[in-house]
């Protein structure tokens, strides 16, 4: 487990945990990011914001402070056996 700001660009990972108080969960909530969504880093230049893509394509532009206490996993692609 570890923020989302260490995550790299074209990373895929899930949402395990969010640190923020109620106000911050809500508004990621209201926006469709919760523990369990999976998101796609598009960009990540550190000190600055993170854009992500969620399920259904949606991007949103994360604060630097935000996207700290946003904690993830990385999700593996599973192996396809021929």
């Amino acid at each position: 487990m570890f923020p989302l700001t260490a995550s790299l660009p074209g990373s895929r990972v899930r949402i395990l945990q969010v640190l923020g108080g109620r106000g911050m969960q809500q508004r990621l909530w209201h926006m469709g990011l919760r523990p369990g969504t999976e998101l796609r880093v598009i960009a990540n230049a550190g000190g600055g914001p993170v854009l992500v893509a969620a399920n259904g394509g949606a991007r949103f532009g994360l604060g630097w402070g935000m996207a700290q206490r946003i904690l993830v996993e990385e999700v593996r692609e599973a192996a396809v056996h021929e």
